[in-house]
């Protein structure tokens, strides 16, 4: 549902709009109904309502079959069925009107009117709450000033220009409102739109509030200028020119209904789902620009004339200099149909669902995820256009069009892959600029493309390796060199008009050479690519049967997201390796039920599927959630749908957050991050296990790997690294006498593969550095991965000087608020995390402990990611105890030799445990009861201001011995 209040600010009074309003609705009702559509009158009386408040009530009628565009009539089976109906109440100064559809029983209008004699000062005129009011978009119009589209204008309707004969107004300036020279009224419309149909309901909303704005532009205009004949006018004179317009109305429509009984197409089939092609006639003559509204006859808004179609620039600017990804959205141009005009929109929507989930569910992304859109495919519209003659129900969405393109139209393939690159380096040069990352090594974070049904191609062939084709290769037909002096021809006929083989042929043939075609390259590297409902499989198939190498790709991984329905959804993973056709899709997991993805892995199996893996270790083929009645729409229909509803899928956009942001549903998916790809060459053994049957103990079991990070005091102490390997709940299975390589990326440096490590018979890990490999002062980052499966685990080394401070906070005391024991997560202590923040901000290393079993580990710190919580230092109690809280106290006092605790956060149970790791009294904060021997605080927020206020010892720490990271958690996978 989409909200907005329209502010419309006219140079009149209320009681000379409400005149003229009345007026207009007529007369746009006279001459826009004609044949093939127009409104109907069917009741027009006086009404009171329960508070005795009367006006009038009219209900009627609107024939709109061919007043709207080919994408919105793809999804309605017939035509005939497209009858708007508009109930309206006027009690001027308050009105409402309610528009709504029997065939679309989903969509509902409602417009809300009120009108004061202001300038649209007023903020709460329909007093809604406060939910209502954030939601709520505030859009203030000024008809003189907005622009109009190039229909739409005309130059005695200019309020610039016009001049009224009878009252000497205008013309009206650019400064009209603020010179005051005229009486001001405010027209103060809420329109509420929803169209609840899956797939397609932000698209349809956002299509249906610009044709609103549109119409009500002009119609303000026309109001204005068509002011001499309507002044002077009473309610008495209105009310016998709407009941001649509804007489004229009834004989208009019933001659009307009489005619479509003996129209008919010369090509149109019997099928009711070819109501979708059956009027080319009527709508092919239509330009974009010229697109017809959906309520053009809306009497709430004086609708008048057609509208333009939306542009939308994504290109904005970031508000972001360190971003961390790119999304660039290839949008293939090609087709002539209406819904071509929506990419922009698809683009926004896109980016629109993306900034959504990352405010609630990933906050330390914001301003780091920037999404751009490359226009593609220009040069496909000769080859594209031809091919659609060939039969007028072919759909812009067809399975068999990618190796139509492929076939006949590889010359043009190719200069699109051109035009591509250069339209793609382009915006990426852009985007440098704007965020002024234009040095040397360019943009420092991820780039993700993403591609729909002809787009996805066309990265397919930019990121091919070694992409060669003789350019008179692939456009013959059958493998048979077709000239354009040739003798066999083949033809087919449409109406008024031939189509022959040399026809579609010459455009892009060419000569006989040995000339081939090296592919272009983008400026930049590709980390991942996602496809959405692309045939590129068939394209694949063909190659296949060509006996062609398809070669490794230009980018770490490739995604292929369909659904099932989808007749452009062909599965990739068979045709790289028959062996996969035995695996089911991965079923990406629905945003409703995991919001942050299931946790299940998807990488290749190598110990049961021999798989080269060219195209990323991850499985390809994703199959998207899509429900069950969209089984009833026609296979006409039903490709328009699927394609629109990929770009506001929640389970898209989330999906390709998750491969980002390192979920714990991706396996090594920090060894795809920006650090280990920018930094590093990280290069792993071949995955094997030492025992053959771990693999048998260990399968359809997820891992559990952890370890307590280190803090070590420089020169004083060995640097051992510790952690357990164990699969399944409550650790069932130990991985012992297994091989794990322990890689280390030093704070400033690379990542390099310090050793590999055998596990003891408990699946324990015990590896001392020697003196070469002793880490210095910083924070450094420890990676174990087991080399038969790449499961992996992180874990943090801190080195630093002696009696350095740090901050604690115990997790189960100080930063939740409620104990679960039911596996609910449980709820933040308001204010918690702004403190870990404020402590952070100063340069104090962050230490939370918990007395919770390290097992939990990876759900604990799944939670405080989840709440934002800044980076720190994990410790757990290693094993079950009897008493956690004397285990807990005895690790603090350990870790704490030599270091300095500078405060300590915790529940009144944690403030024994601090005593007895000899931290003082006035370092120790309780947040939940009274307790003696420390410092008492009722709130974190009341407790904030005041460190704020005034210094608690030596608070900032100016030269810290080591970076603050402001990244997550590390990933336990």
């Amino acid at each position: 549902m989409l909200v907005k209040e329209y502010r419309v600010i006219l140079p009149m009074t209320v009681d000379e709009y409400r005149i003229a309003q009345l007026y207009m609705i007529q007369k746009k009702s006279r001459l826009e109904s004609g044949t093939g559509s127009g409104v109907e009158i069917i009741e027009n009386k006086p009404y009171t309502d329960d508070d005795n408040i009367s006006g009038q009530y009219t209900y009627k009628v609107f024939h709109i079959e061919e007043r709207i565009p080919a994408w919105i009539r793809s999804i309605i089976p017939n035509k005939n069925a497209l009858k708007a109906v508009e109930e309206a109440w006027n009690a001027y100064p308050v009105t409402k009107t309610k528009y709504s559809c029997h065939f679309l029983d989903r969509l509902s209008i409602v417009i809300e009117t009120q009108y004061f004699d202001d300038c649209g000062v007023q903020e709460n005129v329909f007093n809604l709450n406060e939910e209502d009011l954030k939601a709520r978009v505030v859009d203030v119009m000024d008809f003189v000033n907005d622009p109009v589209t190039h229909s739409d204008f005309h130059e005695e309707e200019d309020p610039n220009l016009y001049v009224s004969k009878k009252t000497g107004r205008g013309p009206l300036s650019a400064n009209w409102i603020k010179e005051g020279k005229t009486k001001l009224m405010c027209a103060y419309k809420l329109v509420t739109v929803e169209f609840r149909y899956w797939g397609m309901q932000t698209r349809v909303e956002g299509w249906i509030h610009t044709l609103i704005r549109q119409t009500m532009t002009r119609a303000h205009r026309q109001a204005w200028t068509w002011q001499d004949e309507w002044i002077g006018l009473t309610i008495e004179d209105i009310r016998r020119l709407e009941e001649q317009t509804k007489a004229h109305l009834s004989k208009v429509m019933s001659e009307t209904n009489n005619e479509k009984g003996t129209e008919e197409h010369e090509w149109e089939t019997s099928s009711a789902s070819d109501t979708f092609y059956d009027c080319p006639d009527h709508f092919s003559s239509i330009s974009i620009n010229d697109k017809p509204s959906l309520v053009r006859w809306s009497s709430e808004l004086m609708v008048a004339g057609s509208s333009e179609s939306r542009t939308t620039d994504i290109s904005k600017p970031s508000t972001s200099i360190d971003s961390s990804l790119l999304i660039l959205i290839f949008h293939s141009h090609v087709f002539s149909d209406a819904m071509t005009e929506l990419k922009a929109s698809d683009a926004d929507t896109f980016k629109s669902v993306i900034d959504l989930l990352i405010t609630t569910h990933y906050p330390k992304l914001k301003g780091k995820v920037h999404v751009k859109r490359v226009n593609v495919g220009f040069a496909l519209n000769p080859v594209i256009d031809k091919i659609s003659k060939l039969c007028p129900h072919f759909g812009a969405y067809h399975p068999s069009l990618a190796l139509l393109v492929m076939s006949y139209g590889m010359e043009c393939y190719l200069e699109a892959m051109k035009e591509a690159v250069t339209q793609a380096n382009k915006v990426y040069q852009e985007f440098l600029e704007e965020n002024h990352s234009s040095g040397p090594n360019g943009f420092n974070g991820d780039i993700y493309t993403v591609g729909d049904c002809l787009s996805g191609l066309l990265l397919y062939g930019i990121l091919a390796e070694d992409f060669k084709l003789h350019r008179n290769d692939s456009i013959s037909m059958h493998r048979t060199p077709v000239s354009k002096h040739s003798d066999n021809k083949f033809s087919f006929k449409t109406k008024n008009q031939d189509i022959d083989q040399e026809s579609i042929v010459s455009s892009w043939e060419v000569e006989s050479s040995h000339e081939i075609f090296i592919r272009p390259e983008f400026a930049f590297h590709v980390n991942s690519t996602f496809l959405l409902g692309c045939p590129l499989a068939l394209v694949l198939m063909q190659k296949n049967n060509e006996d062609n190498d398809m070669g490794k790709l230009k980018c770490d991984q490739l995604f292929n997201l369909y659904y099932p329905l989808d007749p452009c959804a062909v599965r990739i993973e068979p045709v790289l390796n028959s062996q996969l056709s035995m695996l089911p899709p991965v079923n990406v997991p629905r945003y409703q039920r995991f919001p942050l993805g299931d946790g299940k892995h998807f990488e290749f199996d190598v110990t049961t599927v021999e798989c080269a893996m060219l195209w990323g270790a991850y499985r390809i083929d994703h199959q998207l959630f899509c429900p069950s009645d969209m089984k009833t729409l026609s296979s006409l229909s039903l490709p328009n749908i699927l394609q629109a509803s990929y770009w506001e899928s929640k389970d898209v956009a989330s999906f390709l957050l998750r491969q980002f942001a390192k979920s714990n549903d991706i396996p090594l998916i920090a060894m795809q991050n920006v650090d280990l790809r920018n930094n590093s060459s990280l290069i792993l053994p071949k995955q094997q296990w030492t025992r053959r049957r771990t693999k048998y103990k260990i399968a359809n079991l997820g891992a559990n790997h952890r370890g307590n990070d280190v803090i070590y005091i420089q020169g004083k102490q060995e640097q051992t690294i510790s952690a357990k390997f164990h699969y399944g709940p409550l650790d069932l299975v130990a991985l012992s006498h297994e091989r794990v390589g322990l890689f280390i990326c030093t704070q400033g440096g690379e990542w390099h593969h310090l050793t590999n490590v055998l596990t003891d018979n408990h699946g324990r890990l015990n590896y001392t550095l020697d003196k070469s490999e002793l880490l210095p002062i910083g924070k450094h980052q420890i990676k174990m991965v087991v080399l038969g499966d790449y499961t992996y685990m992180d874990m943090y080394v801190v080195v630093v000087l002696e009696n350095s401070p740090f901050v604690i906070f115990s997790i189960d005391g100080a930063l939740t608020q409620s104990v679960s024991i039911t596996g609910r997560d449980p709820r933040v202590r308001p204010g918690a995390v702004d403190l870990v923040r404020y402590w952070q901000s100063l340069n104090y290393q962050i230490i939370y402990i918990t007395a919770r079993p390290d097992m939990q580990q990876k759900v604990v710190a799944t939670w405080m990611n989840k709440h934002s919580f800044p980076w720190g230092l994990f410790f757990f109690n290693t094993c079950f105890s009897t008493d956690p809280l004397r285990q807990k106290t005895n690790q603090l006092r350990s870790l704490l030799e030599g270091l300095r605790a500078h405060a300590a956060y915790g529940s009144a149970k944690d403030v024994d445990v601090y005593c007895n790791a000899n931290i003082g009294a006035d370092r120790i904060f309780s947040i939940t009861h009274k307790k003696s021997g420390c410092i008492n605080i009722e709130d974190y927020g009341d407790h904030l201001r005041e460190l704020q206020m005034k210094d608690l010892g030596d608070l900032s720490i100016q030269h810290a011995t080591f970076a603050r990271r402001s990244g997550k958690f590390g990933a336990v996978n």
